[in-house]
């Protein structure tokens, strides 16, 4: 919870310049008639703490000619924070605000590209105790900026009174003014707990979204896996001791190598290489031959799944065309006759001919249209079965090709060897083992790399299994902590109206006299006296009621309103004198439990008479508020 307070507004520009009077706790009071700078004094208030000011835009209809006009100027704020003096600058048409802080400066953007991003609003609602929650609407969705809140602090005179909050930014902006994102401005500055809930569904929202990322990422991964592979390698072990295994063969083949070409080839070792390479031959050729042996057998079995599919197309074809014949003629039924396709009136458990015969022996033979229906569904559902096995079939028979080739081309490589063996005995170095052992040390690299590809592959996509278990970890716990703060939702807002309309009851039927109950309904809209209606000039009152209402809650309440209201010249809205002064006269009996400011523009002599209202500064339309530098 904190208290925002201005203690001082100046503008400076080539042609003019104002500097206000040092503002106190309490009610500060800036009095003059119509045109005399009122409004403008609020407009930089407001532009000042980053919020839009129509007229200050060059590219409006109606703009302020003597700001608009000006060159290198910029608006001053000093503000108070908690008792933390703060200085902010903004230049006029700037898209940034300068903050001083302790001599520091830091400059914040004012609107938001991303959701990262950090700006003024996210700064000033951090001094403020004040989460910057995203509020979802539908399919829309928007970060709370300070501005938006600032539509239940600034009692804005142009504002039609019957709506209470200040006007969006942007006029029609269904988004902003929504029922939904005005509701969240006044639950997040009235709630007690109330902004728990928003930062739970933010964080729920924020846990959910980074969940289905890693999900998305993790399942993406496995399907491409699997697509690679033909299994999920995640659901094998670690390959890094088989890594380690072909690592020791390659070093000792390696090895072998180096001592081949260091040692002199004797005879013996000749045949020695001879009787390995034989050794290998044989070995090469019996696994070859068990090779075009299971060739053949899935061959055979490729041409009878072949022939098995075949004969349930035919099957299925002939079902529909049965189908379809009964469909169109109707010729099948137990009581119809063979020859002349007319209606039999047959006696139970007798044929057509007068036979007797077993009714159910007699009709198997004859099926109605839900029952040949099923058929054809179990049939698809066999041959659908035949094709799964088919595709396996010729993913064995395109692998054991494979095999074949592979073993054929090892078989012919040793032949050549043995051929070169001879040559080898008379040089009387072992070039054939050389070339013998470095065919092996290939194959060894080769299946190393291919081991390597899936233990990184294997990694890698636990590394994504871990990270999608721990963003599930904490969705659920953000899904527990929103359905906490959903279960104690119902009761605080249950409060927060009761205390709210309390507060307002007590205050509109002591200034409003027709006024017999007053309160807010699940909307936190005013309804007075049960919604009948009393006459149009009682709006202003309602609305600026409301108002002080919010600001006296503040006082009595650990809430997140900031105890900071700006009213702008209520007077113009509709309200008689009279009325207009027992209303302010609320003001004067809010308690002084905790600091507040309110700053009053108004007319001349249209606010109490009272020392709680301290006239700051007196303007006439010959003062202006902008000075003309000389």
């Amino acid at each position: 919870m904190g208290y925002l307070k201005i203690n001082k507004v100046s503008y400076s520009g080539d042609s003019y310049y104002y500097t206000s009077p040092i503002f106190d706790d309490g009610i500060n009071v800036i009095e003059g008639p119509n045109g005399s700078g009122k409004s403008t004094f609020i407009d930089l208030i407001c532009y000042g703490l980053g919020c839009y000011v129509e007229h200050f835009n060059k590219k409006k209809s109606k703009i302020h000619t003597e700001i608009c006009g000006d060159t290198n100027n910029f608006i001053n704020l000093e503000i108070e924070i908690d008792d933390n003096v703060y200085i902010l600058k903004r230049y006029i048409n700037s898209n940034e605000i300068f903050v001083t802080d302790n001599g520091v400066i830091n400059s914040y953007p004012i609107n938001r590209k991303d959701k990262k991003q950090n700006i003024f609003s996210d700064w000033i609602l951090n001094k403020l105790n004040i989460e910057p929650v995203e509020i979802y609407n539908g399919k829309y969705s928007g970060i709370i900026s300070f501005e938006e809140l600032f539509r239940l602090i600034h009692y804005e005179q142009k504002s039609n009174p019957a709506k209470i909050y200040k006007e969006a930014k942007v006029d029609g902006n269904f988004v902003s003014d929504s029922i939904i994102r005005r509701k969240a401005i006044f639950e997040i500055l009235m709630g007690k707990r109330l902004i728990n809930f928003y930062v739970a569904l933010n964080n729920y929202k924020e846990k959910e979204k980074k969940y289905q990322l890693e999900k998305g990422v993790y399942d993406s991964f496995i399907k491409t896996i699997e697509e690679l592979y033909n299994d999920n390698i995640l659901e094998g072990e670690s390959s890094i001791e088989k890594i380690n295994d072909i690592k020791i063969k390659i070093d000792e083949v390696q090895n072998r190598i180096e001592l081949i070409k260091q040692t002199e080839y004797t005879n013996e070792e000749f045949l020695d290489e001879l009787a390995e390479l034989k050794d290998q031959i044989v070995g090469i050729t019996f696994k070859l031959e068990k090779k075009k042996e299971y060739y053949k057998k899935i061959t055979l079995e490729l041409e009878k799944i072949n022939m098995l599919i075949e004969n349930k197309e035919i099957e299925i074809k002939q079902l529909k065309k049965i189908v379809f014949t009964h469909k169109e003629l109707n010729l099948f039924s137990p009581n119809t006759c063979p020859y002349c396709f007319n209606e039999v009136n047959r006696e139970k458990d007798h044929c057509v001919c007068g036979n007797v015969i077993k009714e159910e022996y007699f009709e198997k033979y004859f099926y109605d249209m839900n029952e040949y229906l099923s058929m054809i569904k179990q049939k698809n559902k066999s041959l659908s079965t035949f094709y799964d096995a088919r595709r396996s079939i010729l993913d064995d028979i395109k692998e054991c090709t494979e095999e074949i080739s592979e073993l054929r081309i090892k078989l012919k490589n040793n032949q050549k060897l043995i051929l070169s063996l001879k040559s080898d005995n008379v040089v009387k170095y072992n070039t054939t083992g050389i070339q013998r052992l470095s065919g092996e040390l290939v194959e060894l690299n080769s299946q190393l790399n291919l081991i390597t590809e899936r233990e990184s592959l294997y990694n890698k996509g636990k590394n994504l299994q871990h990270k999608m278990n721990e963003a599930k970890k904490e969705f659920d716990l953000a899904k527990k902590n929103l359905e906490k703060e959903e279960k104690s939702i119902e009761i605080n807002i249950n409060d927060m109206i009761s205390d709210f309309s309390t507060i307002y009851n007590e205050f509109m039927t002591e200034v409003v006299e027709n006024c017999k109950n007053a309160r807010i309904d699940e909307d936190y809209m005013p309804i007075i006296n049960n919604g009948t209606y009393i006459n149009a000039s009682v709006d202003v009152q309602t609305k600026l009621v409301y108002f002080i209402t919010l600001l006296a809650m503040s006082i009595q309440n650990e809430v997140k309103f900031p105890r900071l209201l700006i009213i702008d010249t209520p007077e113009s809205l509709g309200i008689d004198k009279e009325n207009l002064i027992n209303t302010l006269k609320l003001l004067s009996k809010l308690s002084r439990t905790k600091k507040y400011q309110i700053i009053l523009t108004t007319g001349i002599g249209k606010y109490p008479n009272s020392e709680v209202f301290v006239v700051k500064e007196y303007l006439t339309r010959e003062k202006e508020l902008l000075k003309k530098r000389e």
